[in-house]
């Protein structure tokens, strides 16, 4: 008998930053779940490395249809997760608004 096993982790709060995405993403969205993975994945790797928030903390979720739109969720630390009240996710949430204003998220798409 061969078992597939998996951890998952249930947190009471999490953080959740809308995300609206220019017209020209809109014109290459083929509205399919693999195209909107992928872009989310992108979006997850340049901000964690515009930032330095670890990418395992960070899941950017596409949503389907126009115009395309989603939500970056900033997952508690194990550090956070044993206190209370996380004061290092107000400066990660800071960091990563810091980083969208200021046009630091870009990436070419290219037709596949």
């Amino acid at each position: 008998v061969v078992q597939d096993t998996r951890i998952v982790r249930v947190f009471d709060h999490i953080d959740a930053l809308p995300l609206k995405f220019s017209k020209d993403l809109d014109a290459a969205n083929p509205d399919i779940p693999e195209w909107r993975q992928d872009v989310g994945r992108v979006v997850t790797r340049l901000l964690a490395k515009e930032t330095g928030i670890p990418e395992n903390s960070l899941v950017t979720v596409v949503r389907p249809g126009l115009p395309t739109t989603g939500e970056l969720y900033l997952l508690p630390t194990a550090q956070a997760m044993k206190r209370r009240r996380s004061i290092p996710a107000d400066k990660r949430i800071a960091a990563i608004q810091q980083a969208l204003r200021g046009n630091s998220v870009r990436f070419f798409f290219r037709g596949g």
